[in-house]
């Protein structure tokens, strides 16, 4: 039954074409990102990549373009001509000469004759059971993924044509090969079982519960009973090879065919019941389709060929082309029903989807021409209208607007104003020449290009009422015009925004209510708002409160990435912009961005109007219908991101981080040298390539960067820190925003800022302070013990002086009282009174003079540790003279003092030296002697100073005992007094006695 359907059908084709319109969004040649216009095969993954390969190599899908697989290249893997996915989601190549390739998304294996395929020329792949099937010239290769071994089967037959496979089909979960010219063998325990005999085989698949075969004599198409049966039939004449099929719908295939000598081919479209060629719908030319694969995800059909490379069709779009013989579409206008459509060569009318011409450039010169003398007379030389070009030809007649006013259409245009009704009959003519105008309350309101205004009150008799460009608030310099039921607005170039209403007319600028000066168009919505664009490309929305403005929005261009408006329309809340690079849906804060990515192609945007839920949009060539609500309404499914490349520094991450292109390892730990960080990414098969802005930020919370449009992110000298960078994706075409996680990057920080080093050095610092602690305590310590030691001793040197100087007055005393013999005390008293006796006077008197300076001195001295030498020997000589008294000058006394010695700064305890003087008066000499000395030589000797008292006396041997007992006592406190000045123990005082005398001999520590 199918196959008649198919039969009859194909005879049909030249007539039956489809009226649905499919938009080419992509063409992929030699001439952008292919190396080839043959393509041999095209795939489509489970993951959603688009393989396509060439002769000269194997290309993925990367957001609009094709990339050539640097792996395969570098194996020289080419002329692939099948692509299976096997259970595990990896996938394998056949190539027509290099054999197959295994790839798992990391690593690629090959195989060929060497690896033990039965042959290199390889056409058709697939998996039964586990195992690989492998067909190609001379047999098939069976390889074993699990242990990758290979088992060979060959044909049994020994026909001399060559043995290749041309597909595999499967069956009741059996599975056969379709030979080129051997018929259909199934592959059982590892050997070819002929099945069916259908002749020469181009092609073959299976449809339903039917199988097709296909060549150059036409198609055979058999259910599954009458193949296992073994039915045969003709092959269907004339009808072309079926190259390749898929299922774009729930019940619609698309077909792609070509003969193999012919030089064209089709695209056929079934339904099940219908056949039909939509080459034409598809605006195509001669093309030989080889391929197609049909993108669910999108709802996309990729279509390749052996001469032009592949194209993509974007199926049940929102948008709709009208070429309109290619002309400028000037305005469209919605009434009576229809759409009516003013173009540069006539009006149009479109009603269900059918566009004809009502009237045409021809028919409006004509009326012109007849009707051009009529009314001149009302308007010579009025200067208030703009001259009409009387020499104008119909070549250069140009039309500026159309607008619907009392159930007729009016145009305007170079030549004048021309009134039609609705069936496009042009009624009357006007000679008024002006590029805007409109009606408001049954009056022609006209935009003179000299300047001014003019209001017709009287049309047919052209009676108006004119305003002057000299008054403010009239409007200048008009480029667009609309109105609401109770006012017209003008805008101006140069001075802003006016309203007409009830004969007055009021500048929005002069009254200081709207600034902006420049105006590109405006419109009014409803009865209560007006949009206006101005130069700049930034909108306002302002709600219109009587003679006043409110504004409710400002929609920059920037925002909308518009620049020159040519208009704004509104439906259901939603604003729609039409601008020199694209068409915006503003849909409360949502924003659908329409323009070339969706095949929306134009030089210029001419004219707008909406209808029904449509936008009507005219540009240089032609109109297109575009859905709003569809475009509105279309989901989008989140985008997929891979890291195709990460760059540290300098250094590119190896192969051997990604799988599937696509980063393993989004968790990176870097040194902190490591901080310039480049990042190459991409979306898994978009629907539009070009309809993504991005931004990033480097950790959530922060601030986001600027909008970028390039899958590029670059970081330089990053601080160490962790970053968890998230990337926002704007779909411009269904308005969604998406926040990823696109990697983690820790940056570790110098050593010296490291925690752990921190925390080591904050350990050892505190160690360090510790022990520096700990030896400044015992250092502490030790100076306080030291000073408590210092403070002891200064206390024991205190109480040692406290001790020596009580010594030193118990010494005093002692030596004051035995400082002079009490007989020598006596001695003399008595000598004074024998003077006395003997009435000598003056020795009495000189005697005790004497004697009472020496108690005076003595007494001086006595309160002093120390003396100078010269005190010592003034003492001493005094002493001597009064001893001399009482021996009658007997004794001789001499003192001899080395020269170096200053004895007026040289120290000495005071009367030291008397005692031992005395010693030599009382023991030494016999007063009956008359040659008695006492010499006293004063010396240095290193740091001491040396006293030497020599008498010429009978030596101490001679002295008696008693004596001796004095003069041990007086000595004692010699030795004592020298020890305690010397600071020391030792002996200070020795003697030397002979027959000749005795010496005393002194030892001081020099003291100054």
């Amino acid at each position: 039954m199918l196959f008649r359907k198919l039969f009859i059908l194909f005879f049909l084709l030249s007539t039956i074409i489809s009226k649905s319109q499919y938009i080419v969004s992509e063409k992929h040649t030699h001439a952008n990102s292919l190396d080839s216009n043959e393509i041999l095969e095209m795939f489509m993954d489970s993951r959603q990549f688009l393989w396509v390969t060439t002769k000269y190599g194997i290309y993925i899908k990367d957001m609009g373009r094709f990339k050539l697989s640097s792996r395969f290249k570098e194996i020289k893997f080419n002329n692939v001509y099948d692509i299976f996915e096997d259970k595990n989601n990896d996938l394998w190549f056949a190539s027509y000469g290099r054999g197959v390739a295994y790839f798992d998304g990391s690593k690629i294996i090959q195989y060929t004759e060497k690896e033990g395929l039965v042959s290199d020329l390889v056409s058709n792949i697939t998996s039964h059971k586990d195992n690989i099937y492998v067909g190609g010239n001379n047999g098939i290769s069976v390889i074993n993924p699990s242990n990758k071994s290979i088992q060979k089967i060959y044909p049994t037959s020994n026909d001399k044509k060559q043995f290749e496979v041309v597909a595999f089909i499967k069956i009741d979960n059996k599975l056969f090969a379709c030979t080129k010219f051997h018929g259909v063998f199934e592959i059982k325990d590892n050997r070819l079982v002929l099945a069916y005999y259908p002749g020469e085989i181009q092609s073959s698949y299976t449809y339903g519960n039917n199988i097709i075969f296909s060549n150059k004599i036409g198609i055979k198409i058999l259910s599954n009973q009458d193949f296992f049966n073994r039915k045969y039939q003709d092959y269907t004449t004339h009808f072309p090879i079926i190259w390749d099929y898929d299922l774009i719908s729930k019940d619609k295939y698309w077909m792609v065919t070509h003969d193999e000598t012919s030089s064209s081919g089709s695209i056929l479209e079934f339904d099940g019941t219908n056949l039909k060629n939509i080459n034409k719908s598809l605006e195509l030319g001669s093309i030989v389709p080889n391929r197609i694969v049909y993108d669910k995800y999108n709802d996309i059909a990729y279509v390749s060929t052996i001469d032009q490379g592949l194209m993509r069709f974007v199926l049940n779009t929102p948008y709709k082309y009208y070429p309109t013989d290619n002309a400028i579409i000037e305005c469209i206008e919605e009434a009576f029903g229809k759409d009516y459509i003013l173009s540069s060569n006539g009006l149009y009318v479109n009603k269900s989807e059918k566009t004809e011409l009502l009237t045409s450039k021809a028919q409006f010169w004509n009326f012109y021409e007849k009707n051009k003398e009529n009314k001149q007379n009302l308007i010579i030389n009025d200067l208030n209208f703009f001259e009409i070009n009387s020499q104008i030809k119909e070549e250069y007649l140009k039309f500026y607007k159309l607008e619907v006013h009392e159930n007729h259409l009016w145009i305007n245009s170079n030549i004048g104003l021309f009134k039609l009704n609705n069936k496009g009959q042009i009624i009357n003519y006007y000679p008024i020449h002006t590029q805007y105008f409109t009606f408001i309350n049954n009056q022609l309101i006209e935009a003179n290009p000299n300047g001014g205004v003019k209001i017709f009150t009287d049309l047919d008799q052209l009676i108006y009422k004119n305003y002057s460009d000299t008054i403010t608030t009239t409007p200048t310099f008009v480029v667009s015009i609309t109105k609401n039921s109770k006012a017209v607005f003008f805008g101006s170039a140069i001075n802003g925004l006016f309203k007409y209403e009830n004969g007055k007319f009021i500048s929005y600028l002069f009254n200081g209510q709207f600034l902006e000066k420049k105006i590109k168009t405006i419109k009014a919505i409803g009865e209560d708002k007006i949009a206006v664009a101005t130069e700049f490309g930034d909108i306002f929305l302002f709600k219109i409160i009587q003679n006043r403005l409110q504004l409710i929005r400002k929609i920059s261009g920037k925002s909308i990435d518009s620049v020159n408006i040519n208009f704004i329309e509104e439906m259901d809340g939603k604003l729609l912009i039409g601008s020199f690079s694209n068409i915006v849906i503003v849909d409360g804060y949502k924003y659908y961005y329409i323009d070339k990515a969706q095949s929306v192609n134009y030089k210029s945007l001419s004219a707008s109007a909406v209808n029904k839920g449509n936008l009507f949009v005219g540009t240089d060539k032609g109109y297109y219908l575009i859905d709003v609500n569809g475009v509105v309404n279309i989901k989008s499914t989140a985008p997929k991101v891979l890291i195709t490349k990460l760059q540290i520094n300098d250094t590119k991450l190896s192969r051997d981080h990604y799988k599937w292109y696509d980063l393993i390892d989004k968790n990176l730990r870097l040194e902190h040298h490591q901080n310039n960080i480049y990042i190459d990414f991409t979306i898994i098969n978009p629907k539009y390539s070009t309809k993504y802005k991005y931004r990033f930020r480097l950790n959530k919370g922060e601030e986001w960067s600027e909008y970028f449009s390039d899958e590029v992110l670059h970081f330089n000298s990053l601080k160490s820190g962790t970053y968890n960078i998230e990337l926002e994706i704007t779909n411009l075409n269904g308005g969604d925003v998406s926040v990823i996680s696109l990697i983690k990057i820790k940056i570790d920080p110098p050593f010296y800022q490291n925690p752990y080093f921190i925390g080591s050095l904050i350990l050892v610092l505190l160690l360090l302070f510790f022990k520096y602690y700990k030896n400044k305590i015992r250092r502490l310590n030790e100076i306080n013990q030291l000073k408590i030691k210092n403070i002891q001793e200064v206390k024991d040197e205190e109480n040692k002086r406290i001790t020596l100087e009580k010594k030193m007055s118990e010494v005093r005393l002692m030596a004051l009282q035995g400082q002079m013999n009490p007989h020598f005390i006596f001695n003399i008293l008595n000598s004074i009174q024998y003077y006395i006796i003997d009435n000598d006077v003056n020795n009495a008197l000189e005697t005790l003079n004497q004697f009472a300076r020496l108690i005076r001195k003595m007494l001086e001295l006595s309160s002093k540790n120390e003396i100078a030498l010269k005190e010592e020997i003034e003492f001493l000589t005094l002493y001597v003279k009064i001893e001399n008294f009482r021996y009658k000058h007997k004794v001789e006394f001499s003192i001899n003092i080395d020269p170096a010695i200053d004895i007026q700064k040289t120290n000495i305890p005071p009367m030291l030296l008397q005692p031992l003087v005395e010693n030599c008066f009382v023991h030494a000499f016999n007063p009956t002697v008359s040659t008695n000395k006492i010499n006293i030589h004063v010396k240095k000797s290193d740091e001491l100073l040396i006293i030497i008292i020599a008498d010429n006396g009978k030596g101490i041997e001679q002295s008696s005992k008693k004596e001796k007992f004095y003069e041990s006592k007086g000595l004692g406190i010699i030795r004592e007094r020298l020890q305690l000045f010397n600071n020391s123990e030792e002996e200070f005082l020795k003697f030397e006695s002979n027959s000749e005398g005795t010496k005393a001999i002194l030892a001081l520590k020099l003291s100054f």
